[in-house]
Formats: structure tokens, C-alpha cells, sequence
């Protein structure tokens, strides 16, 4: 609408007020919802819902899942490598109890020949 004179503002002001009554009057004979539509969008609602909690229960089993592996993994990880030391360090006390035995043969074999020549 063009607006060239106050006239024109005020016809404007005329149709739009008559338009919001008309609006208001529909809304207040309007009827609520039946109950049977009102049913009908709650039971959407909860389907919705329903499609929610579900697929965050399987994201959230698919998380455990994952963490469950992860440990189980670390486990034996750890549990290889416990036995993987435990082994070295036996390796380590057999060839010390080598070494030492080597070194106390060596000892006496200089000791006999030491009094051998004294």
C-alpha cells in the first residue's frame, strides 16, 4: 500500500485493527485439541523420544565396548611384559652366577699358581 497522505495511514490502521479482531475472534472460538489428536501427539512425541534413548543407549555400549577392549588390551600388555622381565631377570641372575663362578675359578687358578712360584 502507498502511503501519500495521513488519510491513507489511517485507513491502513482501520483495515489492520479490523483484521486483528478477526483474528482474535477465530482464535477464541477455536476448540482445544481433541483428546484423540492430543493422543496422537504425544504418542509422536514419545516415539521421537523413544528413537533418542535408544540410540544413545547404543552409543553408549558401543563406548563401554571400546573402553572394555582397551583395558583388556593394556592387560595383556602388561601381563607380556611382567613375564617378558620376570625372564630377564632370571637371564641376568644365571649369567651373574656365571660371571661370579668364572671370576672365582679365575681367583684360585692365579692364587694356586701364586704359591706355585712362592
Amino acid at each position: 500500500m502507498e502511503v501519500k497522505a495521513i488519510q491513507d495511514i489511517l485507513q491502513f490502521q482501520k483495515e489492520f485493527a479490523q483484521k486483528v479482531e478477526r483474528l482474535i475472534g477465530l482464535a477464541r472460538k477455536r476448540k482445544a485439541p481433541s483428546a484423540e489428536v492430543a493422543v496422537k501427539e504425544k504418542e509422536e512425541i514419545r516415539a521421537r523420544l523413544k528413537e533418542r534413548l535408544d540410540a544413545a543407549g547404543e552409543a553408549k555400549e558401543r563406548a563401554a565396548r571400546r573402553y572394555e577392549d582397551g583395558i583388556r588390551s593394556h592387560s595383556m600388555l602388561i601381563s607380556r611384559l611382567d613375564k617378558e622381565i620376570e625372564e630377564d631377570r632370571k637371564s641376568l641372575q644365571r649369567t651373574g652366577v656365571k660371571a661370579a663362578k668364572e671370576e672365582g675359578k679365575k681367583g684360585k687358578t692365579e692364587k694356586a699358581k701364586g704359591k706355585g712360584e712362592g
